[in-house]
């Protein structure tokens, strides 16, 4: 199984096997869903501080920042001063800052930070 594990396709199980099946059902449901796999739906179901502002692991100095999503290794301080609906995502190697509204493009600068920086770091 790890042999053929680390050839697979990195893709989403709606792509790889739910769209090619001829063998699928779907039922209603009355629960809402979210792609926790998106920075914007973590945005969208964690708690919000007075600004607006989701802050995950970080200590926050904030000033005048309204609507970001804040993410840090745990305990950094994280200090913003006049930023608006912006994704801050700080790990031990990589530090993006980045528009909520460019959150589609998180895997095109995933793929420009490993061809520039190797696949390590990601």
């Amino acid at each position: 199984m790890q042999e053929h594990y680390e050839q697979a396709e990195n893709i989403s199980i709606d792509y790889g096997i739910l769209e090619k099946s001829g063998n699928v059902g779907v039922i209603p449901a009355t629960f809402d869903w979210s792609d926790l796999g998106a920075w914007g739906a973590l945005y969208d179901n964690l708690e919000k501080d007075a600004e607006n502002n989701v802050v995950v692991n970080a200590r926050v100095v904030n000033r005048d920042s309204k609507g970001n999503l804040i993410r840090s290794e745990k305990g950094k301080v994280v200090v913003v001063d006049g930023l608006q609906d912006y994704i801050v995502v700080d790990s031990k190697e990589v530090l993006v800052i980045m528009p909520k509204a460019n959150e589609q493009d998180v895997k095109i600068m995933r793929a420009l930070v490993q061809e520039k920086y190797g696949d390590d770091l990601v």
